[in-house]
């Protein structure tokens, strides 16, 4: 479902059913709102890309890690196996985080965001890393299972507790006669 600026009255009900089934919520724009990029590195940096490509952000974009969302793809290898080519989508987060503040008020907490025009980009995860990949109907199921064990924590403390009350009540009690 496609929506440019706000949905109309006869758009927001379909919208609420569509927010309640879905999973996870894809956010796209166009690529002239986004920087793409590629990045040729050496292939040693393959297995821990993510963290590469924070600690030098700023030597391949104008900007620092923590001033943007970003993602990241390998496009190829070369043949020698000695570098590898990556694309690489961001965007700052002073441009996006209005727009996803106002999206959260109407509900819509969109988990990626990818580039419209350009299919081979890679995706920008924009939810954080402990929710990443939970359903809202998986995150309800682990709060309801950590409830309940909070619940059978306190049935079983509650009256171990009065009982250790009532036993120092009594023991005061007997100590007094002696």
């Amino acid at each position: 479902l496609e929506f440019e600026g706000q949905p109309t009255r006869e758009q927001e009900p379909l919208l609420a059913q569509i927010l309640a089934q879905a999973e996870q919520i894809q956010l796209s724009l166009p690529i002239n709102e986004l920087l793409y990029t590629r990045l040729r590195l050496p292939a040693a940096t393959a297995a821990n890309l993510g963290n590469v490509l924070s600690f030098e952000m700023d030597k391949h974009t104008p900007f620092q890690a923590q001033q943007v969302y970003f993602g990241y793809r390998i496009l190829e290898r070369e043949k020698d196996n000695a570098f590898i080519l990556v694309g690489l989508l961001l965007i700052p987060r002073s441009q996006l985080d209005p727009s996803l503040a106002e999206l959260k008020e109407m509900g819509i907490e969109p988990a990626r965001l990818q580039a419209t025009d350009l299919p081979e980009s890679p995706e920008i995860t924009l939810i954080s890393p402990e929710n990443a990949g939970l359903s809202k109907a998986q995150r309800l199921r682990t709060l309801n299972g950590i409830l309940i064990l909070i619940m059978l924590l306190l049935v079983i403390a509650i009256p171990l507790y009065q009982r250790q009350a009532r036993i120092e009540a009594l023991t005061a009690e007997l100590a007094v006669p002696k």
